[in-house]
């Protein structure tokens, strides 16, 4: 008896929960006051502010680094053993990428077109 009491009152939740009505949940922002902005309107507004702020400040010529040669790294070229065993980690049934090649034909391809992708 008591299991169809439960199945009752679930029931019953079940229904409230569909017959109530809509409740927009309230959300606020802060502004540059801080204080609390939770219309729509004054939501749109600080957004506003913000992104003009951040994307029209102009940054201090010290600011900018520019890479030049002397400052970059070397980055050393792979060997052939890296190329193979990269090649050998790769997962089959990918879709090819925008060279359009696909691993399964670098994987089961013989030696030379190892070393093509070497050089």
């Amino acid at each position: 008896m008591r299991r169809g009491c439960n199945k009752i009152v679930k029931s019953k939740r079940t229904q409230e929960a569909f017959t109530e009505k809509y409740k927009p949940k309230i959300r606020g922002i802060k502004n540059k006051e801080e204080k609390s902005v939770q219309t729509e309107e004054e939501i749109k507004e600080v957004w506003i502010n913000y992104f003009k702020e951040i994307l029209n400040e102009e940054q201090a010529a010290e600011e900018i680094i520019i890479a030049t040669g002397e400052e970059s790294m070397e980055i050393e070229e792979p060997t052939l053993e890296e190329v193979r065993q990269i090649i050998s980690r790769s997962r089959n049934a990918k879709p090819p990428d925008a060279d359009k090649v696909s691993v399964e034909l670098l994987k089961y391809s013989d030696e030379s077109l190892n070393e093509q992708m070497h050089k």
